[in-house]
């Protein structure tokens, strides 16, 4: 996995007032719609003034939700909030569409919910950091909206209990006992976690799939069924390309769409995904909206910072690029082959794991376990030998947790590994140990195991039909 060094220090929250939308020179162009004098052009036929654009980005909003009919009237939904630039976009396109000027009201009931995604190796007491945590706060209690506050390493308790509306409300301390409470955290085991995982990609990995099993965990605690989130197009087209150099390709197509329905009965919604970073930008500007700047130092580049550059320069070049990376994604689906048999998903980021089903068949998976098979035979040949293993066939062993000698740990390395799709397989493998993940992934592992063994030991006595088989959610 990529794990450069940067020169300098990057974040994503320089000077977004400066660069937020293009004011056009003084000549003579007209909006396309109105044919008022235009302010914003977002393409060369894409020039629109202040009314016009604001129609237009909430048409592109509501549209989504109109075409899709997925949320019932009434029905409560969890909003992912951040505080940066998409989340703030799509809090207040939330609002606009709740409040009474509104010519069709959104019919859903929202709620916020906030992560702080602080794992510990940062210096939490500083005073960026309380300030980012009072901005939050404050953003969420005056939306006017219900909110939920989460710490990212609550996600290793068996029950969540969220820092809500409802806990403070009264309090005498107001928002510093809040804060102190985040800060003060115990984030000791999710710590761990970040310093076993080796780069910095795979620890971003980590943290976006603890993110998402926190959101749906607490969903599912909550009785919701949808939770909407603030990707938009130049997101997910940079991830499209991060996720095939990092082996989740088969999980495009769940990414790229709307809804995304891979974790059964909670699907995520994405109403943003036709907007790029320059229409969310300029929609900020214009309703007067501040994002607010992440104190995280950003110190090693990463294949997903990397993927989100490369897609931002040739956007700069040509501006289709966007929407040919996110409809050529739409597009992309798993190919019919019937020597592939998508049977289970994996544990941790619920895509589907494909199993070969008969010989002359290979897969990337296929040839990594063949791999450590002919790595583990040498060592264990050299090992009975009296001798060491040689540095060539330590170079071969790319198995992570080769340095465990607790027979448990290996086991448990051992069963994580076979429910997991390829993806996650080499995310797993950046890391020094696998005990320091949630109890709730290592225990689904097993069970999946215990399943599959029993299954296979009374198979013979099944019926032919295994059509039948219940899956993994």
């Amino acid at each position: 996995m990529c794990s450069i060094q940067l020169d300098e220090n990057e974040t994503e929250t320089a000077n977004l007032v400066e660069t937020a939308y293009t004011e056009l020179k003084t000549d003579g162009k007209l909006c396309t719609k109105c044919g008022q004098p235009a302010v914003i052009a977002l393409r060369i036929d894409d020039i629109y003034c202040r009314g016009c654009f604001m129609v237009r980005a909430t048409h592109r909003f509501r549209c989504e939700f109109g075409k899709s009919r997925l949320i019932r009237d009434g029905e409560s939904v969890l909003v992912a909030y951040s505080g940066g630039r998409n989340s703030c976009a799509l809090i207040h396109l939330i609002q606009e569409g709740l409040s009474k000027r509104a010519n069709k009201k959104l019919r859903f009931i929202p709620e916020l919910v906030y992560v702080d995604d602080a794992d510990g190796c940062q210096n939490l007491e500083s005073v960026q950091h309380k300030e980012f945590l009072c901005d939050v706060l404050s953003r969420l209690q005056e939306s006017g909206l219900k909110y939920h506050i989460f710490s990212l390493s609550q996600v290793f308790d068996d029950k969540l209990m969220p820092i809500s509306r409802e806990n403070t409300r009264g309090s005498l301390c107001g928002n510093e006992e809040l804060i102190q409470k985040l800060i003060t955290f115990d984030r000791n085991k999710l710590q761990l976690l970040m310093k076993s995982t080796l780069t910095g990609t795979s620890q971003e990995s980590i943290k976006s799939l603890l993110r998402i099993e926190l959101l749906v965990r607490w969903a599912r605690q909550m009785n919701v069924g949808k939770v909407i989130v603030g990707d938009c197009a130049s997101r997910m087209a940079s991830r499209l390309l991060s996720s095939v150099v990092q082996g989740r390709g088969a999980q495009i197509s769940c990414e790229m769409g709307f809804a995304d329905d891979r974790h059964g009965d909670v699907t995520f919604l994405r109403p943003l995904r036709e907007f790029t970073d320059k229409e969310i930008d300029m929609y900020n500007v214009i309703s007067d909206i501040i994002p607010l700047a992440s104190p995280k130092n950003e110190t090693q580049m990463t294949i997903q910072s990397l993927s989100k550059r490369f897609v931002c320069g040739l956007q700069e070049g040509n501006s289709g690029t966007l929407a040919i990376i996110c409809r050529t994604g739409e597009k992309l689906e798993k190919t019919a082959d019937e020597s592939i048999i998508v049977d289970d998903r994996c544990v941790m980021c619920k895509a589907p794991v494909a199993r070969i089903s008969s010989e002359g068949s290979a897969s990337a998976s296929e040839a990594m376990a063949f791999s450590q098979q002919i790595c583990r035979t040498l060592r264990e040949n050299n090992e009975s030998a009296g001798t060491n293993s040689s540095d060539d066939v330590s170079q071969m062993n790319t198995n992570s947790h080769s340095n465990q000698t607790d027979p448990k740990s290996l086991e448990t390395s051992a069963e994580l590994l076979q429910c997991l799709c390829y993806g996650c397989k080499l995310t797993i493998r950046e890391m020094t140990s696998v005990e320091n993940l949630p109890s709730a992934i290592l225990q689904k592992a097993k069970d999946k195991v215990g399943r599959e063994s029993l299954y296979h030991s009374i198979e013979a006595f099944l019926l032919e039909d295994n059509n039948d088989r219940v899956t993994d959610q």
